[in-house]
């Protein structure tokens, strides 16, 4: 497929996926299925491009405004998006969170990006390819004096705030409360860009089936380009998108697909071999097949869920990883199916840890899945901070006296972490905050900076390479 005809292609599909209340992902794998006659190499061209315009998505729609009326494409219902999805592989090669030339081929009718361009320009704007490299200078110039106007705003040299929240890829109201959270300008640009670009592959080698060098070894044998994780004992990042669903240490259990940030909040429970955790929020389970491999499958692990069927697939990835220490409860029943499972109730006040990854907006995840913040508004927050609250009250009956209480999101608000910790406390006395420090192995306090009295965490893609996260430990009084 000529390059012209996948840029056409790629618009179709950004502005499908924006139109929608649907998953970006679920709308592209049915884009892909209805066109058959699209190959893989050009699935993967178009699933990057799209997925990285869909993550600077005020940025390029504000360049399609502006060049559109300039440079009016052939008649098309799908002008401002050609040209967003130009500008996107014309910015994003120059600021290097969109690098494609690896991926052009033979087939498209071009040996570079620039040259693609160049023909699309020249066939859907009917300019000269001297005409087309002046419309690339525009755009390149447009984006400078944005990016001039939002360095100066987070040096605070400028008040606009309205062409920041264009450079920073993120609506005002998130970046004002950004701004509550007494997180600098600078460091919100900072973390702004570095969601720009795509997130790792974090995988976690489930120790109880192999070690983690044997599984490197495996994977390089396999041509798996990887590196170990710098915070998480067990973590490997892929430095490429693999499919590893053929892979048999996937296949068997030995590796399981975790971001490594999500893992550091398993760690931050640190249990005892015999200790009962109660998984409050367990989804699919990856934090409970962590926790079972840390307690090397010798402890009692109940997960429950607020939707039972999400349980499914934790029950399905516990049987392939072989591990017994794993229930499964309904949180809505009193009594169980299974005669010998005891119902939820009977935990009250008898785990030894509780860990609440509470549902919240993923606001950590907009690399994965850039909609979400497009989508979300204000009164979305405060519905998700009630019921926040509400998870954490009352997963923190089911503690014992003494026990372990961890609360975590993968958002970066802090109405979802900070402040839902602080409130909890305030209403429960007989809780304190407890140290991470004497949680994590040393290494990990040593790459992440932990002091003796810090008992909460926050990832973010800017510093720490991962998803965004927040992890707060916290104590039952005996």
């Amino acid at each position: 497929m000529q390059f012209p005809s996948l840029i056409g292609h790629a618009a179709q599909l950004y502005k499908l996926i924006k139109k929608s209340n649907q998953s970006a992902e679920s709308l592209a794998s049915e884009y892909f299925r209805s066109k058959k006659y699209i190959g893989s190499k050009e699935r993967k061209f178009l699933s990057e491009l799209v997925f990285a315009s869909l993550r600077t998505s005020s940025l390029i729609d504000y360049i399609s405004d502006h060049i559109l009326q300039s440079y009016p494409l052939q008649q098309s219902d799908y002008q401002k998006e050609i040209i967003a999805c130009l500008s996107t592989c014309i910015i994003g090669n120059n600021e290097q969170y969109f690098t494609c030339e690896h991926l052009i081929q033979p087939a498209f009718g071009c040996s570079s990006v620039h040259e693609g361009i160049v023909n699309t320009l020249m066939q859907k704007a009917d300019l000269s390819s001297e005409a087309a490299a002046l419309w690339i200078d525009n755009v390149c110039n447009l984006y400078q004096q944005l990016s001039v106007t939002a360095e100066q705003y987070a040096d605070g040299l400028h008040n606009d705030i309205d062409t920041f929240s264009i450079i920073c890829c993120m609506p005002k109201w998130i970046i004002e409360s950004f701004q509550q959270s007494k997180m600098n300008n600078r460091s919100i640009l900072t973390l702004c860009k570095s969601l720009y670009k795509s997130a790792t592959v974090g995988i976690r080698v489930n120790s109880l089936a192999i070690s983690k060098e044997a599984a490197l070894q495996v994977m390089q044998q396999y041509g798996i380009r990887c590196r170990v994780g710098q915070y998480a004992p067990d973590a490997i990042i892929l430095l490429e998108r693999v499919k590893l669903q053929d892979f048999p240490l996937y296949m068997n259990g030995s590796i399981e697909i975790q971001d490594e940030g999500s893992q550091l909040i398993s760690l931050a429970l640190n249990p005892e071999f015999d200790w009962r955790i109660l998984d409050y929020c367990a989804g699919a389970g990856g934090k409970t097949l962590h926790l079972a491999a840390m307690q090397q499958d010798q402890g009692e692990i109940i997960s429950t869920d607020i939707e039972f069927s999400r349980l499914r697939e934790l029950h399905f990835r516990s049987e392939k990883a072989q591990l017994r220490s794993i229930h499964l409860v309904s949180m809505q029943s009193k009594s169980s199916k299974d005669k010998k499972q005891k119902p939820l109730s009977y935990y009250i006040d008898m785990c030894d840890a509780v860990l609440v990854d509470a549902p919240c907006t993923g606001m950590g995840t907009v690399r994965r899945m850039p909609m979400i913040k497009w989508r979300l508004e204000p009164k979305h927050v405060q519905k998700i901070v009630e019921k926040q609250s509400d998870i954490l009250q009352k997963a923190s009956e089911f503690v014992k006296p003494g026990g372990i209480l961890i609360y975590a999101t993968c958002s970066l608000l802090k109405e979802e972490n900070g402040d839902i910790v602080q409130s909890f406390l305030q209403n429960n006395p007989d809780f304190i905050p407890d140290s991470l420090y004497h949680a994590y192995p040393q290494k990990t306090i040593e790459a992440l900076g932990i002091t003796e009295t810090q008992c909460d965490l926050s990832l973010f893609p800017s510093i720490h390479g991962t998803d965004g996260f927040f992890v707060s430990r916290m104590r039952r009084n005996a």
